[in-house]
């Protein structure tokens, strides 16, 4: 085995054991929002289904109000992600430089643990949909249609926002979502970072559900998002800048 293989191996190892650790920290947690979320969603939309008067589908998923139980899920495993990583960052200290990781590799592997476990919360919310449409078209009365899914993904704003099938900017605005998030729970700690990360998930929330087509919003979100990632590549870049000349100049005085 070559040097560098056996440099890649190490390297490999490392990360690895990074993102097993950030998987200890959090990701049950994560599940136990997850889960939380199918059940209060599911009870919300029999609820919903089996009060009030005939309705096409997409009106049933608006009464029943999961996007809000949604985007509650969503912000709580951020802020947890946030409060759990940060207390890795603390009490794991030495844990981490132990695996000697470098920081922009441990950057971009917390950043992608992070869009990944805030992904699983969109892949669940489809699968809840579809389980929904499935309850739905069991239920006697309702009015039914071959297109009834692929329509209410279009009617309905919170659903074609949540899976914009063919419209390519919402898909670019839900990725640079959830990397900037990542990003900025990636990032550090800080006024700034707190501020930040507030501001984005509130902007996220707000602006998340937003009739079809390009919006205004849409365009303000994907720049505010830009900005906010460039601000954090910066701020690494700085870091590590700062990180390298630490080691040259303690370099310059070992014996």
């Amino acid at each position: 085995m070559t040097e560098k293989d056996s440099g890649k191996r190490k390297g490999l190892s490392s990360a690895l054991s990074l993102w097993a650790l950030l998987a200890k920290g959090s990701f049950y947690k994560v599940l136990a929002v997850a889960l939380l979320m199918a059940m209060a969603e599911t009870a919300l939309f029999h609820r919903a289904l089996q009060s009030g008067p005939v309705a096409p589908f997409e009106l049933k998923i608006e009464e029943s109000r999961i996007h809000f139980v949604f985007l509650a899920a969503l912000g709580a495993v951020f802020f947890l992600l946030i409060r759990t990583n940060g207390i890795l960052d603390r009490e794991g200290r030495y844990t981490v430089m132990r695996l000697k990781v470098a920081q922009a590799r441990a950057f971009a592997l917390r950043t992608a643990y992070d869009a990944l476990c805030l992904l699983m919360l969109f892949a669940l919310q489809v699968v809840l949909v579809l389980c929904f449409a499935g309850t739905y078209r069991r239920t006697s009365g309702m009015p039914q249609g071959p297109q009834m899914l692929f329509l209410a993904f279009y009617r309905n704003e919170f659903l074609h926002c949540l899976l914009p099938m063919a419209e390519t900017g919402k898909w670019v605005r839900n990725g640079l979502m959830l990397l900037a998030m990542g990003m900025e729970e990636a990032g550090g700690i800080g006024k700034r970072y707190r501020v930040t990360q507030v501001s984005v998930f509130v902007m996220a929330a707000a602006w998340f559900a937003v009739p079809v087509g390009p919006t205004w919003q849409d365009m303000v979100c994907c720049l505010v998002y830009a900005v906010v990632m460039a601000a954090d590549l910066l701020d690494l870049y700085w870091s590590c800048k700062a990180g390298g000349a630490t080691e040259a100049a303690e370099g310059m005085y070992e014996p």
